[in-house]
């Protein structure tokens, strides 16, 4: 999908998942990353059970800060529960996940 690019053509001297924000939430958070290099990436909402709920992000990305908000739902459209999920960035070698909570 789509992703919004905070900063182009800067360079962000390392990988960085942030914590989403609201945190916990009700209808949207927002998810902000950082790739230094071109790269293929993908940013995943996944359940307290692994499994991918959501792919926020996916593709080969260029250097910069990245922004995506996540409205709850999952790839058919569909609210998902209250509870606990995970923000998951994995780009070459680098992983990183963030705890965020939604709230009905």
């Amino acid at each position: 999908g789509a992703t919004a690019v905070l900063t182009t053509g800067v360079s962000p001297a390392s990988y960085a998942l942030e914590s989403p924000r609201p945190n916990p939430f009700r209808a949207q958070t927002t998810i902000q990353f950082d790739v230094p290099v071109r790269e293929r990436a993908t940013v995943s909402i996944v359940d307290v059970s692994g499994r991918i709920v959501k792919r926020v992000a996916s593709g080969e990305l260029v250097p910069g800060r990245y922004r995506r908000d996540w409205d709850g739902r999952d790839e058919a459209g569909r609210r998902v529960a209250s509870g606990v999920y995970f923000v998951r960035l994995e780009a070459g070698s680098f992983a990183a996940t963030r705890k965020m909570t939604r709230l009905r």
